[in-house]
C-alpha cells in the first residue's frame, strides 16, 4: 500500500507540472509586448515567439549592436496589435536599416527597387495604363503584351533607394540613355544626322557643346544620346466610332464673274460612316491598323462653288507653289526601312506655311504621327497634307486660296525638329511631291 501511494503521489505532480507548463506556453502565446526602437513606440507584438524571431533577423542581418537600440515590456492585451513583418519593418526604418524590399528587373536588369509586392503589381497595370490607346471613338482593349520579361526579386536594401508606384513608371517609360558616335559623311546636314538618329537638333546641341551645328566637317564626331524605353507594350484593340465623310467641291466656272470672285451656290454638308477597326499599338504608335467594318450611315452632300473665269482653278502637274521657304532635309522615298509619303522642308519655328493650291480644307487638328496638320482636297482627286505645324490658322470646311496663309511650321507629333512634312496625294495615292512644287 505505501508502495502504490508514493506512486499515485508521483503521477499527480507530473500532472501538475505538465498543466503548469501549458498554461506557461499559452500564456507565452498570448502574452502582449511593447516595443520601442530610440525610445519611440514601434508597435505591439502579440507572442514572445513573434517577438524573438523579429530580434533574430535584425540581429542575422545588421549584428548584436542594434539591439541596444530596442526596448520591449509586457503589457495588457489589446486589439490594437500588428503582425510580425509589420514589426520588423517598423524597427528597420525608424534604425535605418536594411529591410525586406522588391527588385524588379527587366530582362534580367535591375531597374527599380520599392517596398513592397503589391507595388510590383501596382505598376506592371500602370504601365498598361500608361499606354492605354490614344485614339477617339469607343475602345475594347483585347489584349495586353509586354514584350520582355519581368522579374520582381525580394532582397534586403534601404528604404532610400526605393521609388514610389508613379516614379517606378516613369523611369521604365522613360528608358535608359544609349550613348553612340556618329562620324560626318559627305553631303551630311545637321538636319539630317538628327533624322536619321531619332534625335532632335537641340539634343544634339546639348551633348555637344562645342559643336558649330552650322558648320560640321566631314569626318568629325558627333555623339549621339537618346533614350530606349525599358519595356515595349503591344495592345491590340477594337474601336469603334463615327466618322465624318468630307463633302467634295464641284467648282463652276462662270466666265461673266469678275476674276477670283468665288460664290457658294450650293452648301455641301458632311457624310457619317459608322467605322470598326482592329489596331495594334506599340508603346504610343499605332503600328497597324484593319478596318472591320465601314457603313455609310449619311452620304455628304457636295458643296457647289462658282468660280470668276481664271485658268489656274484645277491642279495639273506643276500646278503647286512651294508650301512654305526651307531646305528640302528629306526626300520621297524609302528611309529607315519604310516609305516616307513626302518631303521634309525645313525652316524655323513659326516660318508661314501656304497653301500649295485653291481647294477646300477637309481636316484640320493633331492627327497620329503628323502633329498638328492640314490637309486640302483640290478636287480631281488631288489632296495635300501639311504636317507638324505649331500654329494652325484655318478650319475644316473652309475654301482656302492659292498662296494663302494656313499654318506654321513646328515639330508637334513624330518630328526631331522644326520642319513642314508636305505630301501630295492623287486618288489617295502618295506622290513625289517634288514631281508638282515649282
Amino acid at each position: 500500500m505505501h508502495l502504490r501511494g508514493k506512486v499515485s503521489y508521483l503521477g499527480i505532480l507530473v500532472g501538475i507540472l505538465v498543466a503548469i507548463s501549458c498554461i506557461y506556453i499559452d500564456i507565452s502565446k498570448n502574452s502582449f509586448y511593447l516595443v520601442t526602437a530610440n525610445h519611440e513606440i514601434v508597435g505591439i507584438v502579440k507572442g514572445s515567439k513573434a517577438l524573438n524571431e523579429v530580434l533574430d533577423s535584425i540581429k542575422k542581418t545588421d549584428g548584436e549592436a542594434f539591439l541596444k537600440f530596442l526596448s520591449y515590456k509586457k503589457v495588457k492585451p489589446t486589439r490594437n496589435f500588428i503582425s510580425q513583418r509589420e514589426l520588423e519593418k517598423n524597427i528597420r526604418e525608424k534604425l535605418s536599416l536594411k529591410s525586406k524590399v522588391y527588385s524588379i528587373r527587366i530582362n534580367g536588369e535591375e531597374v527599380v527597387k520599392v517596398r513592397n509586392y503589391e507595388d510590383y503589381k501596382n505598376i506592371i497595370e500602370g504601365l498598361k495604363k500608361y499606354y492605354y490607346p490614344k485614339v477617339g471613338g469607343n475602345i475594347k482593349v483585347l489584349s495586353y503584351n509586354i514584350k520582355e520579361k519581368i522579374d520582381v526579386v525580394e532582397i534586403l536594401d534601404y528604404y532610400k533607394n526605393t521609388v514610389d508606384v508613379d516614379d517606378a513608371i516613369q523611369k521604365i517609360v522613360d528608358g535608359k540613355m544609349i550613348v553612340s558616335e556618329y562620324e560626318v559623311k559627305e553631303g551630311d546636314t545637321i538636319w539630317n544626322i538628327a533624322l536619321d538618329n531619332d534625335v532632335s537638333i537641340e539634343d544634339i546641341r546639348l551633348v555637344n557643346p562645342e559643336l558649330n551645328i552650322d558648320k560640321i566637317k566631314i569626318g568629325q564626331k558627333i555623339k549621339i544620346v537618346k533614350k530606349k524605353p525599358y519595356v515595349n507594350v503591344e495592345i491590340v484593340a477594337m474601336v469603334s466610332s463615327s466618322e465624318c465623310i468630307p463633302y467634295d467641291t464641284k467648282k463652276i466656272i462662270d466666265k461673266n464673274l469678275k476674276k477670283g470672285i468665288q460664290k457658294v451656290k450650293e452648301k455641301g454638308q458632311n457624310g457619317v460612316a459608322y467605322v470598326e477597326k482592329k489596331i495594334v499599338v506599340l508603346n504610343d504608335d499605332v503600328v497597324e491598323e484593319d478596318i472591320v467594318l465601314n457603313k455609310i450611315v449619311k452620304q455628304p452632300k457636295d458643296e457647289v462653288l462658282v468660280l470668276g473665269a481664271k485658268k489656274d482653278l484645277y491642279v495639273a502637274f506643276n500646278g503647286f507653289i512651294r508650301p512654305s521657304r526651307g531646305v528640302v532635309t528629306s526626300r520621297f522615298g524609302y528611309r529607315w526601312g519604310r516609305m516616307h509619303e513626302g518631303v521634309d522642308i525645313a525652316a524655323s519655328t513659326g516660318t508661314p506655311i501656304y497653301a500649295a493650291a485653291s481647294g477646300r480644307v477637309i481636316f484640320a487638328g493633331w492627327k497620329s504621327g503628323y502633329g498638328k496638320c492640314v490637309i486640302i482636297n483640290h478636287g480631281n482627286g488631288y489632296q495635300t497634307v501639311y504636317g507638324h505645324a505649331s500654329r494652325i490658322y484655318v478650319r475644316s470646311g473652309q475654301y482656302i486660296n492659292k498662296g494663302e496663309r494656313i499654318a506654321a511650321v513646328g515639330s508637334t507629333g513624330r518630328s526631331t525638329g522644326p520642319h513642314l512634312h508636305f505630301e501630295v496625294r492623287k486618288n489617295g495615292i502618295p506622290q513625289n511631291p517634288l514631281k508638282y512644287i515649282k
